[in-house]
């Protein structure tokens, strides 16, 4: 370990801290990203001071990755200042979590999360002195005019900002994608256990969204949640009310699906697709704890979305190992086979073509529908300066500062 390191509380990093955070996360039994990689840990002994030793159950490749994700995020141990570490415990506690970044959080409710610069960063001080991110919440309508009252004035929604008035803004992709992506549940007992009703499943949906990730309806609202970005999309569905579902069932076939609210719109839409070609379908929408949970497995398809970001080894493992889950025994031990191929190989391009193979399959199966991919983006004024992405497209906050003329550039 880095010596020196201090938690925003003023605490020494140390060993300890290390085994308390992993001894923490494999206590839990929520369902975590890349929970089954950190459910690998056999054991973790603090050695001496600043030395940690993990053993694993097994030889795990993709160990090491996992460690430098914010899931593997370090906190401090209780100690001597177990009143501080409320936060490890309940809900109340994590309004100020401790940690060692670049900001420490001072305040932290269901609006407003603000940032102030930790001066003893060891990378070095932020050039902002204090940031404040303003939650929005899904249901804020998409539409904002002069005539409305905003409950923060000061903050200033920006819907489509290579459409507006003004030439100032500029957008600019953070090397992340994000597709959209549909998977059956073959586990439960239905329909979609049936290889015919998923194929005729596969020709109703195609065409459905076009190349630019827009979904292919009359009128559709697509959403563009990393700008706050909304547009209409003028589209046409030519060819759906063509497929029938007559060839594999003399009645309807009803399905749920199942999603969290931020796509409710795209399960909207792809019931109305389906319900053309005779299906009868409802929607279920819950947070992202419940989705993790039963919610899934007693519906009939999933709605969700995966991130290519520099993590997509590990975020695609964690999809296909969850994915599993929801698939009938035989396709499951199919997954399960090749995976642990992929965490048995030292070799990164091996456990690339592992990873398309696990797709192909589920593809082919027509247990994996592809329905839109769509690069993150952020838009920024030309006051804002050192702008730059961390490995999840996230803004590295960090580098961020603004010319000493800024405030007068943004009144002339």
């Amino acid at each position: 370990m880095r010596k020196g390191i201090t938690f925003h509380d003023g605490q020494l990093l140390t060993s300890h801290d290390i085994v308390h955070t992993f001894e923490r996360l494999q206590s839990t039994d929520r369902r975590t990203l890349y929970r089954d990689v950190s459910k690998q840990i056999l054991s973790i002994e603090a050695v001496d001071f600043l030395t940690v030793c993990f053993q694993l159950k097994n030889p795990h490749e993709l160990f090491l990755s996992f460690l430098t994700t914010s899931r593997a995020a370090i906190v401090p141990s209780p100690g001597t200042n177990e009143h501080k570490m409320k936060h490890s415990s309940d809900v109340h506690g994590m309004q100020k979590p401790v940690g060692t970044g670049p900001f420490k959080v001072t305040a932290w409710d269901d609006h407003l999360c603000r940032l102030e610069a930790f001066s003893s960063y060891f990378q070095g001080r932020a050039h902002m002195d204090r940031v404040d991110i303003l939650q929005i919440p899904w249901s804020a309508s998409a539409k904002m005019d002069d005539s409305q009252d905003i409950e923060t004035p000061f903050f200033h929604l920006v819907h489509n900002p290579s459409l507006s008035a003004g030439a100032d803004w500029t957008q600019i992709s953070a090397g992340v994608m994000v597709h959209k992506l549909l998977t059956c549940n073959t586990q439960k007992t239905g329909p979609l256990n049936d290889p015919a009703v998923r194929a005729h499943l596969q020709l109703c949906l195609a065409g459905m969204y076009r190349d630019d990730g827009t979904a292919e309806d009359s009128e559709v609202v697509v959403s563009d949640f990393s700008t706050v970005n909304t547009k209409k999309v003028q589209a046409h569905s030519e060819g759906f009310s063509d497929i029938s579902i007559s060839s594999v069932s003399s009645s309807p076939i009803s399905l749920h699906i199942a999603t969290i609210p931020q796509y409710r719109r795209d399960a909207q839409h792809l019931a109305s697709i389906l319900e053309r070609s005779g299906f009868t379908c409802t929607v279920r929408t819950a947070t992202m704890e419940q989705f993790k949970g039963n919610l899934r497995l007693e519906s009939d398809l999933i709605l969700f979305s995966l991130i290519r970001d520099r993590d997509e080894e590990l975020r695609r493992y964690d999809l296909y190992s969850t994915l599993s889950e929801h698939l009938e025994d035989s396709a499951r031990i199919t997954i399960h086979e090749i995976l642990q191929t992929i965490v048995a190989s030292p070799i990164a391009a091996d456990r690339t073509s592992e990873l398309e193979r696990i797709e192909q399959f589920l593809v082919r199966q027509n247990l994996l529908f592809h329905l839109s991919e769509k690069p993150v983006e952020t838009a920024y004024l030309p006051s804002v300066r050192g702008l730059s992405f961390n490995s999840q497209g996230w803004v590295n906050l960090r580098h961020i500062w603004f010319p000493s003329d800024a405030r007068a550039h943004q009144f002339d």
